[in-house]
């Protein structure tokens, strides 16, 4: 196979040698096309190593305070028990857990935690798991936070979940959407509640 890439080229320093050029001016432009080619790419790798730096340090910042807030609503919220997702995942491989997200419809709609239940429908089937663990979420475990203490005051074994779907996403677990298919889209409540990771798409 022949490559006619370089076809315009050595046309051009065909004609540069008929007008008496030469191959030294074929050279020199050459040596033009590479200097340039060297420098845009020392500028993009530059450009890009600093936009990594920004987004970086974007992602971290943006996280401290999250960070920060969930700190306040667990001190407010310090009578309910809670659960990390780690140790969730741990348990619930060995006992039965009900799962029971705390948003509304059109937060729920967009996807939820596996196999979750919403408020409604707990609210039919509750004492039948009077002695079943509870995991409770919401986006980050301020409205989970409100329901567990008043459902923990009822006798119920209930957990908020800590960071609720943020900290689920943070993991690297997947939602599944209103078709019971895997998805790593979710409804965070509002533009700055999304700290979900790369590769996860936000909607409020």
């Amino acid at each position: 196979m022949y490559n006619f890439n370089c076809l315009p080229f050595l046309i051009v320093c065909v004609n540069n040698f008929r007008l008496g050029g030469g191959l030294f001016k074929c050279l020199k432009k050459a040596q033009s096309v590479f200097l340039f080619v060297v420098f845009f790419v020392i500028r993009l790798v530059a450009f890009t190593s600093i936009f990594i730096k920004k987004t970086c340090a974007n992602e971290s910042r943006d996280m401290k305070q999250l960070e920060h807030v969930i700190d306040e609503f667990r001190k407010r919220h310090h009578d309910a028990a809670e659960i990390s997702v780690a140790e969730f995942q741990r348990k619930s491989k060995h006992e039965k857990w009900l799962v029971v997200d705390a948003r509304p419809d059109r937060e729920r709609s967009v996807s939820i935690i596996p196999d979750a239940i919403s408020l409604e429908e707990f609210e039919q089937v509750g004492p039948r798991f009077k002695n079943t663990p509870i995991l409770v979420y919401c986006t980050i475990g301020c409205r989970s936070g409100e329901w567990a203490e008043k459902l923990s005051k009822k006798g119920y074994s209930v957990f908020n979940l800590i960071g609720g779907i943020l900290a689920w996403a943070r993991a690297g677990n997947t939602f599944v959407n209103s078709n019971g298919e895997p998805t790593k889209k979710a409804h965070v409540y509002g533009r700055k509640w999304n700290a979900l990771p790369p590769g996860y798409e936000a909607v409020w």
